[in-house]
């Protein structure tokens, strides 16, 4: 393929969001440049410390003298001890979790069998735009459950009834369109594919970031599952 004809590359607009390249066909979300390949990296620079940590033992134990299988087996016994050991407890707090979090989900879809449910994280970003629109006062919690279906947008603390809850009326929804938004964690800003809502109330057009998280609530979506929400939320919202 020509080089000119290739798909132009996200492009910044402000220091806030990316726009996905202009593509045939209804919008969606695109990769967010560098993100999976940061991830691999990420996962054979621990894979590759953990070996030559048990070559740094194996040589160790070499270099030292073998006298008995004992000598040997020890030392490597030790290093996988303190590798495996903090990965168990670490796995054991995650599984309550994602349990949890995949238990809120399914009981919000059984609330609401012809909803889309997913989960949103809410950062400083949705309660800055919620406040101007009034919802400021009520607590959603970290990672907000969202519903989607015909009359409107609701995101919610928890399942419970008594629980904390925001609702975007469907008629006051004007679109909703596929980006990647750029939101600050403390520490840093960085990309994720957000859904943004595109709402008007008394006149005034407000945009709603809601950062897509994916199904366990771990980490941000990756395209194919946030397409997979974008083309379900279309039955009830327009997609521009």
């Amino acid at each position: 393929m020509p080089e000119d004809s290739q798909p132009p590359s996200p492009v910044q607009t402000g220091d806030w969001a990316f726009l996905p390249p202009a593509i045939p066909g209804p919008p969606q979300f695109v990769e967010i440049p560098g993100v999976r390949r940061k991830h691999k990296a990420m996962f054979w620079g621990l894979l590759g410390a953990v070996v030559l940590i048990f070559l740094f033992a194996a040589v160790a134990v070499a270099v030292k003298g073998v006298s008995s299988w004992q000598d040997v087996a020890i030392p490597l016994i030790a290093v996988s001890a303190g590798f495996f050991l903090p990965a168990f407890f670490i796995a054991m707090m995650l599984i309550p979790t994602v349990l949890y979090i995949r238990r809120k989900q399914a009981v919000a879809k059984a609330a609401q069998p012809q909803s889309v449910v997913f989960l949103t994280q809410n950062t400083r970003e949705l309660r800055t735009a919620l406040k101007a629109l009034g919802y400021g006062r009520k607590q959603l919690g970290l990672l907000p459950v969202v519903t989607v279906g015909p009359a409107g947008i609701e995101l919610r603390r928890s399942t419970r009834p008594s629980a904390a809850c925001t609702t975007l009326p469907g008629g006051n929804i004007s679109h909703i369109h596929p980006c990647h938004f750029i939101i600050f964690n403390g520490r840093r800003r960085f990309p994720v594919l957000t859904m943004m809502v595109s709402h008007t109330s008394n006149g005034q057009l407000m945009e709603i970031p809601l950062p897509i998280m994916g199904p366990n609530g771990l980490m941000f979506a990756y395209p194919p599952y946030a397409n997979f929400l974008l083309g379900a939320v279309g039955r009830y919202c327009t997609v521009a």
